[in-house]
């Protein structure tokens, strides 16, 4: 199952389409590789930080 970004904070999961094991997505969180937060969370936490500043995605 994959997940799928659609606005900040909200996910959509599609059953088959590049799934990866629980103990791999574990594993990779452990290493830091993964987190929780999308690029559009981070987007949004830096907009609310610095709302003058230019942002370039």
């Amino acid at each position: 199952m994959s997940t799928a970004v659609t606005s900040p904070g909200e996910r959509t999961t599609s059953a088959g389409a590049g799934a990866t094991s629980e103990e791999h997505a574990a594993e990779y969180r452990r290493r830091g590789w993964w987190r929780d937060e999308t690029f559009l969370d981070d987007l949004h936490r830096r907009a609310r930080e610095h709302p003058r500043r230019l942002a370039i995605a």
